[in-house]
Order: C-alpha cells, then structure tokens, then sequence
C-alpha cells in the first residue's frame, strides 16, 4: 500500500489605491493559507490522492463515482471513504460553466442538499478543504456520484484533485 503527505494552498494578496484630495491612501493585505496532510486518517491527514485531467462531450455529464471506479496515478483503484481536498480547473477555452454536483446518488458533502451545484466558469477554479477526522463523507451507492456537467453543446476539458481517506 502507497502512504501520501501533501500539501493545498492559496495564497491571496492585493493593494487598493485611491488619490483623496490630499495626499494619497492605500490598503494592502497578503494572507496564506496552507493545509498540510500526514499519511492518516485522523484530522489533518489523508491517505489518498486522484489527479486526472478529463474531456466531457458537449452537453454530457462526467459522473465521477468516488467510491468504485477510480484508479490512481500507480494503477490502484481507489474506494473514498471521505473527500478532505477538492480541485477543481476549468479550461480556459471551455465554451460554458462546468456544473458540480447534483445527480443520482449525488456526492453532496460540501453542499448543503444533493440538488445543489457549484459553477466553475472557463479559466475558473474552485477549492475546498476540510481538515477534519470525518472529511466529507463518501457513502457508497447512495452519495458517491460527483457530478461534473458540461453546459456548452462544444466538449469541455478540466482537471480534478481529491485528496481524502480510503
């Protein structure tokens, strides 16, 4: 059996400027934001990684089951228990937003009802992180279809990181 450790990140900063009738004035902010996972299942840790970049048809789903059919970078089928890290990238020349979520038997751990998705635009990213021992729950035929829908009738490229407990 393979171990991981790993590492998501963000890292945000910005300036804003104005010229006030006197003088002049600016506001900037730098703030990293690092989340670091030993080999485990416990909090902060995570014993698995799927990384894939996919083509969807024009107007189709990619229905991702998280619990039965992925296989990893060394060729082991992989069975999440829980999601801990989520990325997501939208091609920058896809023609419309990638829809995640909803479906049947939907993955909806990091939404709040199985009908709800999350638009990710061309050229668009999308990260979630969750630390805890529990992760988002993966349950096995019920809640383990993570939906990636194409709204573009052109096919649509992306790439998908999960990092989560088998």
């Amino acid at each position: 059996m393979s171990t991981f450790t790993g590492t998501m990140k963000i890292n945000f900063s910005g300036t804003q400027a104005a010229t006030p009738d006197k003088g002049s004035a600016a506001h900037s902010v730098a703030q990293a934001v690092n989340q670091a996972f030993a080999n485990g299942t416990a909090a902060d840790q995570a014993n698995q990684m799927y990384v894939d970049t996919r083509t969807i048809a024009g107007s189709s789903n990619d229905d991702i089951d998280l619990a039965a059919s992925l296989v990893d970078e060394l060729g082991a089928t992989i069975t999440f228990t829980s999601i801990k890290g989520f990325l997501i990238t939208s091609d920058a020349a896809n023609g419309d937003v990638l829809n995640i979520g909803a479906g049947t038997n939907a993955f909806f751990s990091f939404f709040g009802d199985t009908t709800d998705i999350l638009k990710v635009h061309p050229g668009g990213t999308a990260m979630l992180v969750n630390p805890t021992a529990a992760g988002y729950a993966v349950t096995a035929s019920t809640a383990d279809i993570l939906r990636i829908a194409n709204a573009d009738a052109s096919s649509a490229t992306y790439t998908i990181y999960l990092i989560g407990t088998i």
